[in-house]
């Protein structure tokens, strides 16, 4: 027992600031006490421009449906493109890098630019210069498609779509992507001819 009032006083002091300052640590420290944080929510993510080209719910597609169907695919605009061409025989093969680069109505082919004969009028008179088969032949009334289906080949999804020619079987893949026409090839029978792959 402390007798000097003074510092028995001194000692009940020191001993509730003490007290009072566990307590404040107690009350502070729970997390009923924090305050609450609400952090925003982000946008779900949206796809580039070049992912919004033929974005739309696919529609059906059959043999009696795919004109309609590859008409509803638009290619972009402007677009860079980098594929390969081999040409099959009995007796080998040859192939050939190409980098096609198309802005409105002209196109660099290996660095060649040309123009567009009938003034941007025409993707498959582009598609002619670039020396690659265009899709747009299958929108041909005359042409009839054997062959149509959603595809997934090459790593990616596709409308595949087949048909026979005066002498070669013709087969596209067109990018549900981007709309433009990746792989195509061409068969004399069952034996291939002709390959078109866009590089990765």
């Amino acid at each position: 027992m402390i007798s000097n009032p003074k510092l028995r006083e001194r000692v009940i002091i020191g001993l509730v600031i003490i007290l009072l300052a566990m307590v404040a640590v107690w009350y502070f420290a729970s997390p009923a006490h924090y305050p609450s944080i609400h952090l925003a929510e982000l946008p779900p993510q949206q796809p580039s421009p070049t992912q919004l080209v033929n974005i739309a719910p696919r529609a059906e597609v059959n043999p009696e449906s795919a004109k309609a169907v590859a008409a509803t695919l638009s290619r972009p605009g402007s677009y860079v493109m980098n594929y390969t061409v081999t040409i099959y025989w009995e007796s080998g093969e040859f192939s050939q890098d190409v980098e096609l680069i198309v802005s409105g109505n002209s196109i660099t082919v290996n660095g060649d630019e040309y123009t567009n004969p009938n003034g941007g009028s025409s993707e498959s008179a582009m598609d002619a210069i670039a020396g690659i088969p265009t899709y747009e032949d299958i929108l041909n009334p005359e042409v009839s498609i054997d062959e149509a289906e959603y595809t997934e080949a090459f790593g990616s999804m596709y409308l595949r779509v087949a048909y026979q020619g005066l002498l070669y079987k013709h087969v596209y893949y067109i990018s549900l992507n981007s709309g433009l026409l990746e792989h195509a090839r061409k068969y004399d029978g069952a034996k291939l001819v002709y390959a078109m792959d866009v590089s990765r």
